[in-house]
């Protein structure tokens, strides 16, 4: 199970920067990171911090949901809608 939401994470980060035409540089400054390394190991399934993973849904304006890329996010969620 863990595999398939590093793989959906990864798909789903590396697609929405291809389909913007962005390279790994570009989409690690419109997230605020100083490193494209950075941004390649959360694509790769490397966890980022919370306020990172906001900023990333608030950038793809939601294509890249929060919860999927900080488990921490994604327990927030779920208390909520309890």
């Amino acid at each position: 199970m863990c595999e398939l939401v590093v793989m959906s994470k990864r798909n789903a980060l590396i697609g929405w920067r291809k389909a913007k035409d962005l390279s790994l540089e570009q989409a690690a400054s419109m997230f605020g990171l100083l490193s494209k390394g950075y941004l390649s190991e959360i694509e790769n399934g490397g966890r980022c911090s919370v306020a990172l993973a906001l900023t990333i849904e608030r950038v793809t304006e939601g294509a890249i949901s929060a919860a999927s890329l900080n488990p921490d996010v994604a327990l927030v969620d779920k208390a909520r809608a309890a």
